[in-house]
């Protein structure tokens, strides 16, 4: 698929390449350069040190953008089932809250939305960058049309909070410093007394498609760029299950943390690990 993206332009030697803050910086193939520090986390986490290394930007939110249009497009999920972390999440709701309203911030074109609003009934706002996904499920679920919204949180209306958040394979997306920012700020409209529910990947992953790592964690977490597969050109930040501990400390874990190992169907090697939870904010 062509992007319309301009060629890399590779930094130079040692430089750091920082974030902006409306997450449109990016990263590519990299080289070691050296030590850096994290951007602030809430005062009282401390945030973990990581090596930092010389990157190549592009239009990371863009580009993602770009790459789930042509998955979806393409079929991406149409036919796969839930995972089972939809029936943890809807049983979750249905025992600790006598609310339905919620958001679901990437919410595909509906392998994990639909079961939890037709069979947990769930009333969702869902959320995602990807117009085509948006588009696909707004066809599919044509009575929900005006529940589906193409963006990230800043799409939203101010101030707005929800007695469930649900966030499926999303915050993995950018560097850590942006995979943190978007964790915290879907903890953020989760309203006093609501439920955060989220799956993530874990750095115990076998990672199958051409990478550099970019930045690591001393909590385990680690960022790589892929130069091969779908996600090629992204930035994906895999988690440490410390560093999960330390981004949640303020809630109540409801769903203690676990990791979820998913094998890859033969002729691919290797598996996948996700770290999911549910927590209640206090």
């Amino acid at each position: 698929m062509t992007t319309g993206l301009p060629s890399p332009v590779v930094t130079p030697k040692r430089a750091r390449a920082e974030p902006r803050v409306d997450g449109a910086s990016t990263a590519a193939r990299t080289r070691r350069a050296g030590m850096g520090q994290c951007s602030p986390m809430h005062p009282e986490v401390r945030p973990p040190r990581y090596e930092k290394f010389v990157v190549v930007t592009f239009d990371q939110q863009g580009l993602a953008a770009d790459r789930w249009d042509a998955e979806y497009r393409t079929g991406r999920y149409v036919g796969e089932p839930p995972v089972a972390f939809v029936d943890r999440i809807g049983e979750t709701v249905s025992a600790f809250s006598d609310r339905r309203d919620g958001l679901y911030i990437g919410c595909g074109n509906g392998r994990n939305y639909v079961p939890l609003v037709e069979r947990y009934g769930l009333d969702l706002i869902g959320l995602d960058i990807s117009l085509a996904a948006i588009e696909d499920l707004g066809r599919r679920l044509p009575d929900r049309a005006d529940r589906l919204i193409h963006g990230d949180l800043s799409a939203l209306p101010p101030r707005r909070k929800f007695a469930t958040v649900i966030a499926i394979q999303v915050f993995q997306h950018g560097s850590e410093d942006e995979a943190h920012r978007h964790m915290r700020a879907a903890m953020d409209v989760v309203e006093s007394g609501g439920l955060f529910c989220f799956r993530v990947n874990a750095s115990t992953t076998q990672l199958e498609h051409s990478h550099d790592v970019i930045e690591k964690n001393e909590a385990g977490g680690y960022t790589v760029v892929y130069h091969s597969g779908p996600k090629a050109r992204l930035r994906v930040h895999f988690f440490g299950q410390s560093e999960i501990e330390s981004l949640t400390a303020r809630l109540e874990p409801v769903i203690p943390l676990t990791r979820q190992r998913t094998h890859r169907e033969a002729p691919r090697r290797g598996y996948w690990d996700q770290w999911e939870g549910i927590w209640r904010r206090s």
